[in-house]
């Protein structure tokens, strides 16, 4: 071995260990001097000395791997609990997530629901529509079906013979209503349309009001007239036959009753005059 310097140094070591005894010791080891041999005391000591001093390094590194270890433990609890906050977060958005796709779907379904049951309203509304409506709105109608090929021109000579007879000759001419209290007085006159028919083709009836009483087509001048889009030529046997037909009647002034229905007999006497004087 070396020599030892004059100065030595002491290296004090404290085993702290759990023996049988319960007891621990202290060991120290002494260095002397270099260049001189241990005694023999000395050497056992060391000797003595070496192997408590290894297991006591032993122990300590252990000991320090034990506290390592249960750093390490304690570390791997702590990541535990976050990753188990952090799995939990994420089963709480797959759980968000499937809520929101359910809801979704259940939102697609209804707006689905709701489309094929727009579809199937439009679909109903569309067959309803599709129901024909009667093409005759009163039975005595004519409709253009049941007008024979030719019939335009016949058509509107009718019409300005029920606005010549209405006293519509001059554009800016006002239908006129029919006087009440004549019509309360030809009312008691007819109780049913075929009386009006047979008193018409009868000969022989007397006329119910004066000639001269009639104001229909009264103070107009026989010759061509232009009336709307036509022309009109009006002769004196026409103009006599209108007021002798109407007066049989007791119609005044022909004029149909537009506030009520067009099979009352009044109305009812119109429309024959009109077919009879045409």
């Amino acid at each position: 071995m070396s020599n030892f310097t004059k100065a030595h140094k002491a290296l004090r070591i404290k085993e702290r260990g759990n023996d049988e005894k319960g007891k621990g010791r202290n060991v120290c080891l002494l260095l002397y001097q270099r260049d001189s041999n241990p005694s023999g005391a000395q050497q056992n000591l060391l000797n003595t000395a070496i192997p408590h001093t290894i297991q006591l390094v032993i122990n300590i590194t252990y000991e320090f791997r034990a506290d390592q270890i249960q750093q390490l433990q304690q570390r791997l609890e702590a990541c535990d609990q976050e990753f188990g906050i952090l799995l939990s977060q994420v089963n709480d958005l797959h759980v968000q997530n499937q809520n929101q796709q359910m809801s979704t779907a259940k939102l697609k379904e209804q707006h689905r629901n709701t489309s094929q049951y727009k579809k199937l309203v439009s679909a109903q509304k569309k067959k309803k529509k599709q129901t024909p409506t009667p093409e005759k709105r009163h039975p005595h109608q004519l409709t253009v079906k049941e007008t024979p090929a030719g019939f335009e021109p016949t058509k509107e000579a009718f019409s300005i013979h029920i606005k010549v007879l209405w006293g519509l000759i001059y554009q800016d001419s006002i239908p006129i209503p029919p006087d009440y209290s004549l019509l309360k007085e030809f009312n008691t006159q007819f109780s049913f349309s075929e009386e009006i028919s047979n008193l018409i083709q009868s000969p022989i009836a007397v006329s119910l009001i004066p000639e001269q009483d009639v104001i229909t087509l009264q103070g107009v001048q026989p010759g061509k007239k232009k009336l709307a889009r036509g022309i009109i030529n009006l002769k004196d046997f026409h103009i006599l036959y209108v007021h002798s037909l109407l007066s049989k009647l007791g119609i005044q002034r022909w004029a149909p009753d537009l506030d009520n229905p067009s099979d009352t007999l009044y109305n009812e006497a119109c429309r024959i005059s009109a077919d009879q004087t045409f």
